[in-house]
This record gives structure tokens, C-alpha cells and sequence, in this order.
């Protein structure tokens, strides 16, 4: 046999586009390793393949049914790619593949991802295959077991044993599934049997079945495969002979027959081994064939029934049918030698991608860049950005519709990127050398072209409004109240249908009854202080709406972050105000709170003298209040008979002392406290000033003193002497902190708010 190398192309989305959806690009993947004769290529390593595109992905492969299996986590930084040996040749595989045969095994493969990923499965040496796994378009609970029918599977040497396998990873537990052989399978006693087979399958367990023969018309293409809950399913075909000398594994994922559709185009060098095998899923089914400068054919096959046709001399044709079919691919290495590779095909209407790239691994093969669309896109191609010209096209057959090119790529692993700036397109890579290697895959998409999933969510109470972007055309404004799991389908203007289902969650209002406050504050703070709780870490906005009270004193309604300030107007007067705060999305009031607030007096209508008197100011200094009712506290608690305009009694020095003022109307507010400071030593005033305006420093001792503002950053020092000094205040307005040291023995220190308005 002749030797392979590790040749297999790989197709991934280098950008991402929600327009266009590739098949194969997914954050999970479930896989059933398929069986390899052991002797045939017997040192080949087991691996996974793995790019990442526009976001770093960290990748998990885990064996959910076999808690022996120590799951392999890999990060992969965006636009690369790794990979991951499961086993190093085929006799470490065995911890793998899933087998015995017609036993339940725990190997089934689940690979997830944080970020969009594309994956396969690959088997190097002499019997070397590849598998693209397909993601969500591999998941199905209904399957026809597709493949070659022509070629035996080899039975000399290194090759004896070899046969036609299908391998099942359930994706639930409790899956129920039924395979009807279309030949007899092995039993593992050696015997045969062709009945049907029933097994009930958790979570990533596995079965699989191989032909009782290894003739081709004797092998499981053809079979059926049903279940009540999503399973994935693996073909292989093993060492697959044309000519008792050339051998080679010829295998895939299949895909349920969701996909199958009625038009084909088939791509081929035009071997004379390279066949497609078309599968009928129902009744006289017509199957027309045609090629350009060849007369059309037609045929009729029923349910369970296969034809294949040979692409000798063919370099490309098209299939079209009455109903639903599918189609089976086996093409030899394109530089000759025999060797084979095979795919499912997927249907050409409404399906395909938009940018699709391409990295080969070998610098000793050369490969082509099969691309497939309609007449209209021909010339919108371009590959790393330059222009493909419209010429490189040719037409498929006679009808005009579907045109075909075929790429030829030189020895160099370099990746490209092909893409078409308006339109979809199917793309296949075929590579191979003169020694007999060949593989050959198909990895755009197999699904609708516009056929996606989306996730939101919205608040409780509003109404979500959706665009369902993958849409070209005639796009329509869907709205929703409730969550759950919507579909949207639409026609777009070439005629094919856009599925896309939106799973929408609904968020519960995110805050109650109790969880705003706004702070009881003095009437000369600068900023008036709330909290919004709850907020489950949404950046809403808060909208504020001043109650009449609250307008006349320069109140006004705003909308401010959550995390932002209002400003107290300078005019502001202590009283109980009210206000409605809304918390908003999107300029939607998701929910009111009508809320009091409270501004005190300022502690500036308090004035200490000496060591033993604090008194309220009268009307001409204490901003205009004229009080009638009087009560004195000490450290917030009320002082016995203290019910005078001033307290006079020794006065304890840090203290904070505040009163309970009445006005002539009957309102009650408390002051703001005032801290009692030795007068006999030092004092400063006025602590509330205008810009500029000038304090007054009295001192007994030697002082020095430091100026900080709000955000403790000092902003100015100096030392005094004895006697009174004149200080300006800061230029800006805002709230300050001065700080007071005694010089000499004591050293004490005192410290002041000073509110600049």
C-alpha cells in the first residue's frame, strides 16, 4: 500500500457574519469515533483538529458516559487552531473507537467551546481518513445511512477484516433507537443476522454495527436509523479497494434526512473511479441527470433504492429530483494512484456560505478549491481579496442555473480565504498526490443559508421587539410579551425559505418596594445622595421627577446614570420633599418608586462661642428661618430642659451637638450636627463661604493647618502665630476639609468642613 501522509484540508469561517451561517462552525459537537482495521496502518494517530475564529475559545473534550475518561481542555486564542491526540496509533485507539460491535460502550465524544469553533476527526497513515463534525446539523432522530455501493472492502494482508460500519453517540439519556439493516450485520458470535435492532442509549453511550459481508452490494448503505431524542451518526467504509492493490477508508458524519434535498451538483476530475450514489427516501422518486455536451438522463428509483453514476470523463453535473434524496460522493486522489475520499452532499438551493477558508497541511499534494453557486454570483468571487475572474466559472449543464469552478491550489500550506460579497455558495476541497493519497470533503453549509439560533432577554412588563437579521428582505418587526422559544419564517426575494428560532428569556423587574432610598441630607450638601438597589448589575438609567414643593426651590426633573449625582440648588431651604424616581431601558420606564426625601438645616444656623454656648442664629444670619420651637441634642440623643434658642453649660469638647427646630407653620427638621471645638485655643470662620471669601483664623497657640478637598488631596499648608489671621477661601465650589494642629507640647489636632457654594 502506499504510504499517506497528513494531507486532509481544512475548511473554517475566518469571519464571522450573522448572514452567514456555516454548517460545520458550532460551540458543540457530539461524535462517534468509527472502527479502523488495525492492521492496516497500524501507527496512525487518533486526533482532533480544532481552528477558533474572531474570539478566544476554551475547548472541553469529555466522554460524558465514562467517568474514567479525564476530560481535555484546551484555550485557543482567536483565528488558530490546535490538536488533540486521543491516541497515539490503533492499538491506543481502541480507547476510543466504539466498539466491540453490537455492544454499548461509554466513548462517545462530546467536544464544547466558548466561542464558535470548527472541528474533525482525523486518522493518519495508510488507511487515513477525516471527519468534519457537523454541530447542531449532525443531531437528528431520523437517518439514511449513505455511501459507496460499487467498491469491495479489501480482504488481503494487512486489509482482512475490513468492512462497512455505523457507529451511534446518543445526545439524552433514554434515547430509544431502532436500526433497520439494509444487508445482514455481524453478530459477534461470527454469525449474521439482517433483523432490525432496538437499543435504549444515555447520555454520550454508544453502539455500532458492521456488514456480515464485505462486498459492497452487500454492505449497511442504505440502512435506517430512527430514535425519539437526537443521536449522532458515523459511516466508515473500511479500506475500500478499487483494484486489489490501492486501498483506502472512505467515511463521514451523516446527516439526518433534514437535509435531504432535490438539487445537486456533483464536481469530479473525471476518474474513472469516481462515482456518486444517490439514495431514493420515497417512492418513485425521478432522478434527472445533465451535463453540459452530454444528452440529459433519467431515471426512477423507490424508497429504500440507490443508483450510482459514474463520473468518467465528467468533470461536472446536476441532479434533479421529484422528491427529497440524497447523495454520496466517492472521488480518487486528483493526481491519479486510485486512492479514495468520500462526503454526504449537501443540496445546492438555499443552502451554502458566504466567506469560507481553506488550510491544507501538506506541502507535497496539490489540492482544489471546489466552489459551486448560481449564475448571478459568479462574478462577486474573491479569493484573499483579490478578484476571481467570472471566466474561471463554467456552467454545469444546459439550464444555465448552477456554475462550478475548479481552483487549483499549489504545494504550500498556506490558508485562503474565499469569499463571494453577495450571494452563498458550497465549497469542496479534494487532495491528493501521485502516490495514491487522497481526501476529499465538503464543509460549507448544509443547511439553510439563513438558518440560525439567536438568544435575548427583556424585562418583565415590556414588550420585546424582534428583527429577525438574518434576513436579506421583507424584513417584518415580530413582537413578543412572554418567553419562550419562537421560529420565524420568511421568504426571502430569491425564493428560499429563512428559518432562524429565537429563544427568549424573560428578567424580572430588578428592584422592589424598598430598595430605593434617597439620603436625609443638609440643606447646603452639594449633592443630593440616593441608592438604587437590586439592580442584578444592569446599567439602567434613573429618571427623577420633582414633586411641586421640590420645583419651587430649583428642583429640576433629570435622567442621570444610576451611579451619578444630582445637584442640591444653592437656594435650596430644609423641608420634606417628594419625588418620583423611574428606573428606565431604552427610554421604557420599567418601574416608579415615589420617594420622600429630607433636607436639613445647615449647621451653619448654629454658632458656638467659648467652651460653654451654642446658640441658634437669628433671622438675619441663619438664611431667613425665623424658629419658634427649640429642642437640644447631645450625640443624637435629646437633652433634658435644653429648650432655649442656646444651650449654655460646659460643652464637651467632639461632641456633636444638634437641635429640633419648629417654625411658625408647624414645621419640625433637626439641624445638621455641629462638633463642639475649643474656643479658647483656636477657631475659624465662617465654614460656609462664597468663592474667594475671606475666613477668619483665632489662635492662642502656635497653628498649622492643611487644606484638603473631597477627595483628600491637599490642596494647601501654612503655620500661624498667635493672634487672628485672615484666610481666603478655595476658588471652586465644593465641600473641603481643613485640618488644625497645635504646635508645642499637646499637639492637638482638630479638623472642619468647609462648604464652598
Amino acid at each position: 500500500m502506499h504510504m499517506k501522509k497528513h494531507i486532509f484540508g481544512i475548511l473554517f469561517l475566518l469571519i464571522s457574519c450573522t448572514n452567514y451561517l456555516a454548517a460545520q462552525v458550532d460551540t458543540e459537537f457530539w461524535f462517534a469515533a468509527p472502527f479502523f482495521n488495525c492492521g492496516h496502518g497500524s501507527n496512525a494517530p487518533y486526533r482532533l483538529v480544532i481552528f477558533s475564529f474572531d474570539e478566544e475559545a476554551t475547548v472541553t473534550v469529555s466522554m460524558p458516559a465514562n467517568p474514567e475518561f479525564t476530560p481535555i481542555v484546551r484555550t485557543i486564542s482567536a483565528h488558530s487552531y490546535t490538536e488533540i491526540v486521543l491516541a497515539n496509533n490503533k492499538e491506543e485507539g481502541d480507547a476510543v473507537i466504539t466498539t466491540p460491535f453490537n455492544t454499548i460502550t461509554q466513548r462517545g465524544l462530546l467536544i464544547t467551546s466558548t466561542g464558535k469553533i470548527e472541528c474533525y476527526y482525523q486518522v493518519e497513515g495508510d488507511n487515513s481518513e477525516a471527519y468534519t463534525l457537523k454541530g447542531k446539523n449532525a443531531l437528528g432522530t431520523d437517518f439514511l445511512v449513505v455511501g459507496q455501493k460499487t467498491y469491495d472492502n479489501g480482504t488481503g494482508g494487512d486489509q482482512e477484516g475490513s468492512r462497512f460500519s455505523m457507529h451511534i453517540v446518543a445526545s439524552e439519556d433514554n434515547t430509544e433507537v431502532t436500526i433497520n439493516p439494509s444487508n445482514s450485520i455481524l453478530l459477534s458470535d461470527g454469525s449474521s443476522s439482517s433483523a432490525p435492532v432496538t437499543i435504549v442509549l444515555n447520555k454520550g453511550e454508544t453502539y455500532a454495527v458492521a456488514s456480515y459481508e464485505g462486498y459492497a452490494a452487500l454492505n449497511l448503505a442504505g440502512s435506517t436509523i430512527k430514535s425519539n431524542k437526537p443521536i449522532a451518526v458515523t459511516v466508515n467504509d473500511d479500506s475500500v479497494t478499487p483494484n486489489n492493490w490501492n486501498a483506502d477508508a472512505v467515511g463521514e458524519q451523516l446527516i439526518p434526512t433534514d437535509f435531504a434535498g432535490t438539487s445537486f451538483v456533483i464536481i469530479s476530475g473525471g476518474n474513472s473511479y469516481d462515482i456518486c450514489t444517490v439514495f431514493a427516501l420515497y417512492n418513485n422518486t425521478t432522478v434527472t441527470i445533465s451535463a453540459l455536451g452530454y444528452s440529459s438522463q433519467t431515471f426512477t428509483i423507490n424508497k429504500g433504492g440507490y443508483e450510482t453514476i459514474s463520473m468518467n470523463g465528467i468533470q461536472a453535473l446536476s441532479i434533479t429530483t421529484s422528491e427529497p434524496i440524497m447523495v454520496f460522493q466517492t472521488l480518487s486522489a486528483v493526481q491519479g494512484g486510485g486512492e479514495f475520499g468520500g462526503t454526504v452532499l449537501p443540496h445546492v438551493k438555499c443552502t451554502g456560505s458566504g466567506v469560507v477558508g481553506y488550510k491544507s497541511f501538506s506541502t507535497e499534494y496539490i489540492s482544489y478549491i471546489n466552489l459551486i453557486t448560481e449564475k448571478k454570483n459568479i462574478s462577486n468571487f474573491t479569493i484573499d481579496g483579490v478578484p476571481v475572474a467570472a471566466s474561471a466559472f463554467q456552467a454545469v449543464d444546459e439550464s444555465d442555473n448552477y456554475y462550478y469552478a475548479a481552483i487549483p491550489k499549489s504545494y504550500s500550506p498556506t490558508p485562503y480565504i474565499i469569499s463571494c460579497l453577495d450571494g452563498f455558495f458550497q465549497m469542496g476541497v479534494t487532495e491528493g498526490g501521485n502516490d495514491g493519497s487522497n481526501t476529499y470533503g465538503f464543509f460549507s453549509n448544509y443547511g439553510a443559508a439563513y438558518k440560525g439560533d439567536e438568544y435575548d432577554s427583556f424585562q418583565e412588563g415590556m414588550t420585546y421587539t424582534w428583527l429577525n437579521h438574518y434576513m436579506k428582505d421583507g424584513v417584518t418587526p415580530i413582537t413578543f410579551t412572554a418567553e419562550g422559544e419562537y421560529r420565524d419564517t420568511l421568504i426571502a426575494a430569491d425564493g428560499c425559505d429563512s428559518v432562524c428560532t429565537l429563544h427568549l428569556k424573560v428578567n424580572p423587574k430588578p428592584y422592589g418596594d424598598t430598595d430605593i432610598l434617597v439620603h436625609t441630607q443638609c440643606a447646603d450638601d452639594p449633592y443630593l445622595e440616593f441608592d438604587v438597589t437590586a439592580l442584578d448589575g444592569l446599567c439602567h438609567q434613573l429618571q427623577f421627577v420633582f414633586g411641586p414643593k421640590a420645583i419651587a426651590q430649583h428642583f429640576r426633573d433629570t435622567i442621570v446614570d444610576y451611579s451619578s449625582q444630582i445637584l442640591i440648588p444653592n437656594s435650596a431651604r430644609a423641608g420634606i420633599y417628594e419625588v418620583a424616581v423611574s428606573l428606565l431601558d431604552n427610554n421604557q420606564v420599567l418601574d416608579t418608586r415615589n420617594v420622600q426625601f429630607t433636607l436639613l438645616y445647615p449647621s451653619s444656623v448654629l454658632d458656638q462661642h467659648w467652651d460653654d454656648f451654642i446658640g441658634v442664629l437669628t433671622h438675619n444670619y441663619n438664611g431667613g428661618y425665623d424658629f419658634v420651637g427649640f429642642q437640644w441634642y447631645k450625640n443624637g440623643q435629646p437633652m433634658a430642659g435644653e429648650n432655649h434658642s442656646y444651650t449654655y453649660q460646659p460643652l464637651e469638647m467632639g461632641a456633636a451637638y444638634s437641635a429640633m427646630l419648629e417654625e411658625a407653620d408647624g414645621t419640625k427638621l433637626m439641624t445638621c450636627e455641629i462638633i463642639a471645638t475649643s474656643q479658647t485655643e483656636i477657631s475659624i470662620y465662617p465654614t460656609l463661604l462664597q468663592p474667594h471669601q475671606i475666613m477668619r483664623l483665632h489662635s492662642t497657640t502656635d497653628v498649622t493647618i492643611w487644606l484638603y478637598d473631597n477627595l483628600g488631596k491637599m490642596i494647601y499648608t501654612n503655620s500661624f502665630d498667635p493672634g487672628d489671621h485672615q484666610l481666603a477661601a478655595p476658588q471652586a465650589p465644593g465641600v473641603y476639609v481643613i485640618r488644625i494642629q497645635q504646635d508645642g507640647t499637646s499637639g492637638k489636632t482638630d479638623t472642619k468642613k468647609l462648604i464652598v457654594r
